[in-house]
């Protein structure tokens, strides 16, 4: 039912069906793209809200509660607090290489923090958990090709400039200190309403 070929969304879709798997069939399924909408023409019976960032995390959980049905439930992934580490640490020290720091990371959230705002949510079922994985590509620009891919790389850049001098330390660092190794942790939601 959910599939990719991005090896980060294939992931986080792979966790998504295992809890499917266990849930009884929805009648009316939501995928979120992101964009979140309160003005349903009627309520659904699972919402899946995979690996979107969003400045208010509680604002969407809330959201996402107003559309579902009773006992709906809602599935949500987030990027976990060691997801992009080896490519954060790369980008910071070549930074240094540089003379700058510049932030380049992605918004995260931890498991207790994931919990404790849907615990501020009017959802009376909710239970978090993490998963990890650990993909191997062959390139920092696979690496952004597969983040741009699923629209994570917006707030990796922080709109600085960069020169090819720069990406070949990147590159340099993350072959060399990493073994060109990313781990992706997708946090994940269970609330039931």
């Amino acid at each position: 039912m959910f599939n990719s070929h991005n090896p980060i969304k294939k992931f986080s879709l792979e966790i998504v069906q295992s809890i499917c798997e266990d849930l009884t069939q929805p009648i009316d399924l939501l995928i979120s793209s992101g964009e979140i909408t309160s003005n349903s023409t009627y309520p659904y019976g699972l919402i899946v809200d995979d690996l979107n960032l969003y400045d208010n995390i509680l604002h969407v959980i809330n959201s996402y509660f107003n559309q579902l049905s009773n006992q709906g439930a809602l599935i949500m992934n987030v990027p976990g607090g060691d997801t992009l580490h080896q490519l954060a640490q790369s980008m910071m020290q070549a930074d240094l290489l540089e003379n700058r720091f510049v932030t380049r990371i992605l918004p995260k959230i931890s498991p207790e923090g994931l919990l404790s705002l849907a615990n501020k949510s009017s959802f009376k079922y909710k239970t978090v958990m993490s998963s990890t994985t650990i993909i191997n590509y062959s390139s920092v620009s696979e690496v952004i090709q597969s983040l741009r891919e699923i629209k994570l790389t917006k707030k990796i850049s922080n709109n600085q400039p960069t020169s090819r001098k720069y990406w070949e330390s990147v590159q340099d660092i993350f072959s060399g200190l990493h073994k060109n190794l990313i781990t992706i942790e997708v946090i994940t939601l269970l609330a039931v309403k």
